[in-house]
């Protein structure tokens, strides 16, 4: 979905721009909250396990939100 949203916009370099930001500062926040929400005394697995779900659970919502975006722009 991010990378239809990018080629639709590919001839709006202000509005390909400002999605590229976002998405790579949403990148940034979801592998922060990720790493802050998994307890340090579980297991490694644990943790790997948690930090999956996490980034999972994360990258539904924003799929969602670009979904949204993307229909607002149609």
């Amino acid at each position: 979905l991010y990378r239809q949203m990018q080629a639709r916009l590919k001839d709006d370099r202000k509005a390909s721009g400002l999605l590229v930001d976002a998405q790579r500062k949403w990148l940034a926040y979801r592998d922060a909250q990720c790493r802050s929400a998994t307890p340090s005394v579980a297991s490694a697995d644990i943790q790997a396990s948690e930090q999956t779900l996490c980034r999972t659970r994360l990258t539904e919502a924003r799929t969602h939100e670009l979904a949204d975006l993307s229909a607002m722009g149609e």
